[in-house]
C-alpha cells in the first residue's frame, strides 16, 4: 500500500520534514528486515515496515529498540496527525 498511495511521501510544514518518505528516499536496511519510510524528526527513529508485517514500527536507534505503533499505515497516517501515537 505504500507504494501505491504515499509515494509522494506526506510533508510536514511545522516540522519542516517528509515524516514519510517520498519513493526516492525509501531504503531497507543491510540485512533486508527492513524498510525506512518515514521519520518523526528526533533522536534518529525512524517509521519502518518489518519483513513479514504490515504494521508501522518505530526503531529507535540509540536504545536499539522497536515500537509498534499501528497495524497498517492507514491506522499509523490517521494517529500520527490525530496526536495519539507518540515515540
Amino acid at each position: 500500500m505504500y507504494f501505491e498511495h504515499y509515494s509522494d511521501g506526506i510533508y510536514d510544514p511545522t516540522a519542516f520534514l517528509d515524516w514519510i518518505y517520498k519513493v526516492g528516499d525509501v531504503r531497507e536496511s543491510d540485512d533486508g528486515d527492513a524498510l525506512y519510510i518515514g521519520r518523526p524528526g528526533v533522536d534518529g527513529i525512524e517509521f519502518v515496515y518489518r519483513r513479514g508485517s504490515g504494521a508501522i514500527w518505530a526503531y529507535h536507534p540509540m536504545e536499539s529498540r522497536w515500537q509498534l505503533l499501528a497495524d497498517d499505515i492507514k491506522k499509523f497516517e490517521r494517529g500520527w496527525k490525530a496526536g495519539e501515537l507518540r515515540v
